[in-house]
């Protein structure tokens, strides 16, 4: 099984991974620890970024509905990549309406321009395509965000993952601190629903990097607050280890029911464990402001 079909499993939210460009370089600290260049390194392949349009027609022979993450191993919108070759991956989604196509990035200002200049010609993503941002701090949450919100397409992700700070999504979720009620509301002032859906997670692998249950909980509390759907991944595995689970071969801290009682839902206002469900599935149609 080669990296452009490689299966996703219970702790991710794709089915499967598409690699038309592979291998990327460091842009910010969120990088420092990166499974794509570890993997890379470990079959002997090489990290700089390599274009494969030999693999661009593959979505087309997979008929069963998917939710394919697009470009795992390195980041459509590098610099090295040319955005021609940029606007034939997105392009592809197009002829595929049964799959979900799911493109994260670091570089949003060219995602921003290429998505702009096919949306100028007719050709913009349609509601099958969910582009987003991958964000692992405040400081890097506040540099991306903007070029997310003006690029257009329907729906709109935030990844924070590897977390690695305390996040305060208020201004981007629009919520404002009730004092009276403890709590996260809604601002009168907020725009509309933004982003779509925001995954969160601690870092994998050799070294991972602290990663707080609270910051996650806080986030959580915070989407749920603006009813904004979120799909915890993972606890990492500076956690797994922490607490010893690495033993059990949950070394990614992966599974829910390992998970401390303040990510379940009675602790963050919710009805259900609604942090183990994946709302990437639900998409599309778009569920702007939160699961039914």
């Amino acid at each position: 099984m080669n990296a452009i079909e490689r299966p996703g499993h219970g702790s991710q939210w794709w089915d499967k991974s598409w690699g038309p460009v592979r291998g990327c370089t460091r842009i910010s600290e969120g990088c420092d620890n990166c499974w794509a260049q570890r993997m890379l390194h470990q079959y002997d392949k090489p990290t700089a970024v390599t274009l494969h349009p030999e693999c661009l027609d593959a979505p087309l022979h997979w008929r069963k509905p998917r939710c394919i993450f697009v470009c795992s191993m390195s980041d459509l919108f590098h610099e090295d990549v040319p955005a021609a070759y940029s606007s034939r991956v997105l392009k592809v989604a197009e002829a595929c309406p049964q799959h979900r196509f799911i493109y994260l990035t670091k570089r949003p200002a060219k995602m921003q321009t290429v998505v702009s200049a096919l949306q100028y010609i007719g050709k913009g993503p349609g509601p099958n395509v969910l582009l987003g941002i991958s964000a692992e701090n405040q400081a890097r949450l506040v540099e991306r965000r903007p070029y997310l919100r003006d690029t257009p397409c329907a729906t709109r992700v935030l990844s924070l993952e590897p977390l690695l700070g305390p996040m305060d999504l208020a201004s981007t979720l629009g919520l404002v601190w009730e004092k009276s009620a403890d709590t996260w509301m809604p601002s009168y002032q907020a725009k509309g629903p933004f982003p779509d859906c925001v995954i969160v997670g601690g870092e994998s692998g050799p070294g991972a990097r602290e990663c707080r249950v609270e910051w996650i909980a806080d986030i959580v509390r915070q989407c749920v607050a603006a009813g904004v759907p979120v799909f915890v991944k993972q606890l990492g595995s500076w956690w797994a280890k922490r607490f010893g689970f690495t033993k059990r071969g949950h070394s990614k801290g992966q599974c829910p029911e390992d998970w401390p009682r303040e990510l379940w839902a009675p602790a963050l206002g919710m009805r259900d464990l609604y942090v183990d469900e994946n709302p990437l599935r639900q998409f599309p149609p778009v569920l702007r402001g939160g699961a039914e």
